[in-house]
C-alpha cells in the first residue's frame, strides 16, 4: 500500500474493471430493429401484391395453389416500373432506417462507455485515497517517533547538564 506499488494497483484495479462485467446484449434494441425491418419487409411485399385480388383469393380460398399465384404475381409486379419503384423506395427506407439505427446504437455505446469510466475513476480514485491515507499516517507516525526521540535526546541533554 505505498507509493512504490500505486502503479501496479491502479493496473490490478482497471484490469479487475476491464475484466468485470458481461458484454452489452441490448436485446431492446436489437428487437427493435428486428421488428423495424421485419414490418418494413411486410409492407414492401404487400405492396408487391399490388391490389387486393390476389390476397382476397388467397384469404378466400386458402391453398397452396393460391399461395404460389401470389407468389409468381408479385415476382411479375417486381420487375414492373411500379415494382423497381417500390423497391428503390424499400432500399431506400432500408438505408435511412440503418442510418438512425446505427446513430442510435453510437449513443448507447457512448452511454455505456461514459459509465464504465466513470466507475474506472471511482476505483482509481479508491486506490489513490487510500494509499495518500496509508502515506499519511505512516508520516504521522514517523513524525511522533523523531518527536518522541527529541524529547529523549532533550532529557539526556538536560540529564548531562545537570
Amino acid at each position: 500500500k505505498t507509493y512504490d506499488d500505486l502503479g501496479e494497483r491502479f493496473f490490478e484495479g482497471v484490469a479487475l474493471l476491464s475484466g468485470t462485467g458481461r458484454p452489452a446484449r441490448m436485446w431492446g434494441f436489437k428487437m427493435g430493429q428486428y421488428a423495424a425491418y421485419t414490418l418494413l419487409l411486410i409492407i414492401f411485399l404487400l405492396a408487391l401484391a399490388g391490389g387486393g385480388s390476389p390476397w382476397e383469393t388467397l384469404l378466400n380460398d386458402p391453398g397452396m395453389a393460391r399461395v404460389v399465384r401470389l407468389i409468381t404475381s408479385m415476382i411479375q409486379a417486381l420487375f414492373s416500373p411500379k415494382g423497381l419503384a417500390a423497391l428503390l423506395t424499400y432500399m431506400l427506407l432500408n438505408l435511412f432506417l440503418g442510418l438512425r439505427f446505427y446513430r442510435q446504437y453510437t449513443r448507447i455505446r457512448d452511454r455505456k462507455g461514459r459509465k464504465r469510466i466513470r466507475l474506472i475513476k471511482a476505483a482509481l480514485g479508491d486506490t489513490w485515497n487510500e494509499t495518500l491515507t496509508y502515506m499519511v499516517k505512516g508520516v504521522e507516525a514517523l513524525k511522533k517517533e523523531v518527536g518522541d526521540r527529541i524529547t529523549h535526546l532533550s532529557q539526556i541533554t538536560e540529564n548531562k547538564n545537570i
